[in-house]
């Protein structure tokens, strides 16, 4: 099937695009993505709102050290924003600041497991949340292939290059 935006402000990148026909094309109905790449301070704001909803973001994130970051700062909307640029910077922290997070509206109770075992065969990792299901798209098959295709061009262009 395919996939369609939430609305107009959901920004995809090549690699969630990539990430959304795939687990699309697994599934016999069309998905609909409710978000992506965020900004820092997008990011702050969602997990403001996950924290408003008493939600636990230790429940939520790997790094337990970001989480606590984050609300420790919380409600100071600059401030979680501050945090959530630190560690976008870094290359820690949410997975949609860095481009390979992926949301998934799950209205729909029949699609969510479909979806988790559709993004799973895809290579993804699935978690699912309150009210979405997350889709990882780091340490994938499609990045990993990606990250090959890659490697053999470099090393391609090194024994070209010392010829």
């Amino acid at each position: 099937m395919s996939y369609s935006l939430k609305n107009s402000g959901v920004v995809m990148n090549a690699n969630l695009r990539a990430m959304a026909e795939a687990i699309a094309s697994r599934v016999d109905f069309d998905i609909v993505v409710t978000s992506g790449v965020r900004t820092p301070r997008a990011q702050a704001q969602a997990m403001k709102n996950k924290i408003a909803r008493g939600e636990n973001l230790r429940t939520i994130y790997a790094d337990d050290q970001y989480a606590d970051d984050v609300t420790a700062a919380y409600p100071d909307l600059n401030a979680m924003t501050i945090v959530a640029k630190r560690y976008a910077d870094s290359g820690l922290g949410s997975k949609h600041t860095a481009g390979q997070g992926l949301d998934l509206r799950t209205w729909d109770d029949t699609h969510v497991q479909p979806m988790i075992d559709a993004a799973t065969a895809a290579g993804y990792k699935p978690f699912l949340e309150a009210d979405h299901l997350h889709v990882d798209g780091t340490g994938s098959t499609v990045a990993k292939k990606s990250y090959l295709i890659l490697a053999i061009i470099a090393a391609g262009a090194l024994w070209m290059y010392k010829k």
